[in-house]
């Protein structure tokens, strides 16, 4: 069922970078159904050690507080605790 799903993501990747849009990538490991924290971390551009899972609140948290966020713009960002 997932066998081209990471295939399909870096096609997808690549035409974002290709685009002249204000975009930003947010790869999150396992959604959880699980109170917010407000404490998770965060890599832009690069791999955090041992992602593991991350509330479905928490990721909503970082996505409204980094819409506008230029520092984001054009970036893969991951998110876990």
């Amino acid at each position: 069922m997932f066998r081209h799903s990471y295939e399909d993501m870096l096609v997808m990747e690549q035409a974002l970078r290709a685009s002249d849009l204000n975009w930003t990538i947010i790869r999150a490991p396992w959604l959880r159904d699980t109170r917010p924290t407000g404490k998770y971390r965060t890599m832009k551009n690069g791999h955090l050690s041992d992602p593991s899972k991350i509330s479905r609140a928490d990721l909503a948290d970082y996505i409204v507080k980094h819409l506008i966020d230029q520092n984001t713009f054009k970036a893969r960002v991951e998110i876990s605790y």
